[in-house]
Formats: structure tokens, sequence, C-alpha cells
């Protein structure tokens, strides 16, 4: 297996499974279904996994659309050839952050970890920051017009009602 490999599996692994285990670790707080009763109890159990399964589910969809679309992938040292403007993208510009998100929120709510419920609230600060002030300058300078018509019709973090139907749309 390519280092590069290692590192695209080993990245979202790292933030999405492994801090939030730690997490859980170190404060010894775990609490499935919130201690809540019978039947009541399933309802986070429920909602968690939910959450959770959407997130990884729109989280693969838009790392498969780098690689097949884009020609490459979410890190920075193997970026896309191609801008991707199709699946959720038509919707919202950063989709897969958003499923990492709902990721981590999905385990806060599953778990019952206050721990890890503040890492999923304190983890959306870093692209926050990051997006606009880097990768969104990058992009412009990497893709161009291109670029900068996609982003003037699709939002960076709330999605669009209607799909972006592209340069005539």
């Amino acid at each position: 297996m390519k280092i590069r490999q290692i590192l695209i599996d080993l990245v979202p692994a790292v933030f999405l499974f492994a801090i939030p285990g730690l997490l859980v670790y170190l404060s010894g707080s775990i609490d499935i279904g919130w201690s809540l009763p019978q039947p009541i109890f399933w309802l986070p159990v429920i909602l968690g996994l939910a959450l959770g399964l959407a997130g990884l589910g729109l989280m693969i969809w838009t790392g498969w659309l780098f690689w097949m679309e884009g020609k490459g992938t979410v890190l920075p040292l193997d970026p896309t050839k191609k801008l991707v403007v199709v699946g959720p993208y038509r919707y919202v510009r950063n989709p897969m952050y958003s499923g990492g998100f709902m990721v981590l929120f999905g385990e806060a709510i599953l778990l019952g970890s206050i721990a890890v419920l503040v890492f999923a609230v304190v983890m959306p600060l870093a692209p926050l920051v990051y997006v606009p002030l880097k990768e969104e300058r990058d992009l412009e300078k990497q893709f161009g017009k291109e670029y900068l018509v996609y982003k003037a019709h699709v939002p960076r973090w709330v999605p669009r009602l209607k799909p972006w139907k592209g340069m005539e749309g």
C-alpha cells in the first residue's frame, strides 16, 4: 500500500474515530441511551446512529467524487486535477466537512459523551477559518474563473434548496 493511500485513509479516521475514542477513554464517560428509561432509551441511539451513518455515507460519496471526477484526493499532497461540481457539490461547496461533523455529532449523541460533544462543537472552528483563508484561495489559483463562477452560485456551508446546474445555471 502506498504512503499516499495510507494518509488518505488515516487522516479522517484519526479525527472521526481515534480522537473521539481517546476522549471517551480519558473521560471515562460513556452513557449510551443517556440513562433514559425504556423505550425512550433508544431515541439517542437511533438518532446518533442515523446521523453518524449519514455523515459517513456523505464523506465516502464526496471522497469517491474527488477520486473519480476530480482525479485526486482531499489531501493537499494529492489535490484534485478537476473542479468537482457534481452530486452534493451542486448544493454546497463543502459537503465533506458537513459529513465529518455529522459523524462527530452522531458519535456524541450515540455514546452520550460530553467530551465527544465538546470536540464536535470545537472541531468546526478550524474549517471556519481555514476554508476561506487558505483552501478557497488555493482553489481560486488552481481553477481560476471556473471556481469563481462556482463560488458565486454555490454557498460555502448552508446548502442551496435546488441544485446548481453549472455554468449555464
